[in-house]
């Protein structure tokens, strides 16, 4: 099986890179056409145990993404498919693998999971974020409390922690900040949400 870079692709709180997006899907494709090969040379013990792994990496992303503060940010999130594709998988797989539902469960696996290929080199999810984080590690100690420092922390606070309190910081701290200074690293959209 593949092993994955990161358990989880964190779109909400900053960019990821298609290629990244792209092992996800084959670790699930590439798993159930391995556990149909098992399956195949009656080894249902291996087929039963690479099903397991899949359906347990599948908890862990659909807990993920189905947090209030993903449903948030999901309808700015261009990797869409791949998030849909993890949520109906998973609320498809019910109980606990076992002999009896084994082709059922790898059924559902790769009829719901996405075959969208993504651009290796291109950043989907929070942009905006993964920015704000670039820049400031690029920032000196003394770029780091000033204006446009703070600024960026506390945008970056809110990424981490969207709600309204967060929200009124970012706000409160872009003030006297040029906008063409500030723009490229709020998505207006999402942290107008938590302004109204």
């Amino acid at each position: 099986m593949i092993t994955l870079k990161n358990d989880l692709l964190k779109f909400d709180i900053t960019g990821i890179l298609g290629h990244e997006i792209n092992q996800h899907i084959d670790f699930y494709n590439t798993g159930v056409e391995e556990a149909y090969l098992a399956i195949k040379n009656n080894d249902n013990s291996t087929a039963l145990t690479i099903l397991r792994s899949l359906k347990s990496q599948l908890d862990l992303e659909y807990k993920y993404f189905d947090t209030k503060r993903f449903w948030d940010f999901g309808t700015f999130n261009d990797a869409y498919s791949y998030v849909d594709g993890i949520k109906r998988a998973s609320r498809a797989l019910v109980g606990a693998p076992n002999y009896r539902n084994m082709r059922s469960m790898l059924y559902d696996i790769r009829d719901y999971m996405t075959r969208t290929r993504f651009d290796d080199d291109r950043y989907y999810g929070n942009v905006f974020a993964l920015d704000v984080d670039k820049y400031l590690d690029e920032m000196t100690a003394l770029e780091h409390h000033s204006h446009f420092g703070m600024f960026l922390q506390g945008i970056r606070t809110f990424y981490h922690r969207p709600g309204k309190v967060t929200a009124k910081q970012c706000l409160t701290l872009s003030k006297g900040l040029p906008p063409k200074d500030i723009e490229p690293f709020i998505l207006i959209e999402y942290i107008e949400k938590y302004l109204r």
